[in-house]
């Protein structure tokens, strides 16, 4: 943001979250309140309103040094918003290089800057770029789709080339698995045995099926 102030580049940083008091490596609430009292940045601290933000924002940046599979790119690309992150694992399965957003180098805030300042100097390539995002995730992130190829991943585990595999699915795509489990559980639960009251956590989420699907392995 410096870089691009510096450079008579006039734009709105807005920072949105709070420090991770587990994470050493986290910044501290004192420096992000220090920033923002410079107006480096503007720090809006926790937000539950995370689309409204997106849909006042016109760049969503995400210059991680690591990361799983980032839920905020996931949500930018959703609300079609151009994005500039740091190629890494993760980012890179969600922001494709000059396709849907920049991709820079981790600890290279020049690079960074250098990719925020193309978006910011051209409307018309954000917008491409954003319904361009907005294409990957309806076509790779739907839910359907990750729940799809999960459940593909258990097959090929739990499903080896022998003569029981027929027995396996049938099992399995039945969902007599998980619904003996749920009535299993019912059961000791009536009885008070131990352990009931954390499994009894499974038959309120989507776990049930998860679950059900590994109890096969083991029971077939």
């Amino acid at each position: 943001t410096r870089q691009l102030h510096n450079n008579g580049v006039k734009c709105r940083t807005i920072l949105v979250g709070i420090p991770d008091s587990d994470n050493p490596a986290s910044i501290s609430e004192h420096v992000l309140r220090d920033w923002h009292a410079k107006g480096i940045i503007e720090w809006c601290g926790y937000r539950s309103d995370i689309a409204e933000v997106f849909v006042k924002s016109n760049i969503v940046t995400l210059p991680s040094y690591r990361e799983g599979l980032p839920k905020v790119l996931l949500e930018a690309a959703s609300c079609a918003r151009s994005m500039c992150a740091t190629d890494v694992p993760g980012c890179r399965e969600i922001v494709r290089n000059e396709i849907n957003g920049f991709l820079v180098s981790p600890y290279d805030s020049k690079s960074l800057a250098i990719a925020l300042k193309t978006l910011i100097d051209n409307p018309e390539l954000r917008t491409k770029m954003g319904l361009r995002g907005r294409e990957i995730v309806e076509a790779e992130f739907s839910e359907e789709i990750v729940v799809r190829e999960t459940m593909e991943v258990y097959k090929k585990i739990l499903f080896g080339k022998n003569k029981f595999s027929e027995i396996k699915r049938l099992f399995l795509n039945s969902g007599c698995i998980p619904f003996l489990l749920c009535s299993l559980i019912n059961s000791l639960s009536f009885f008070n045995f131990p352990g009931c009251s954390i499994l009894m956590f499974f038959l309120n989420s989507n776990l049930i099926l998860d679950l059900g699907c590994l109890i096969a392995c083991f029971i077939i």
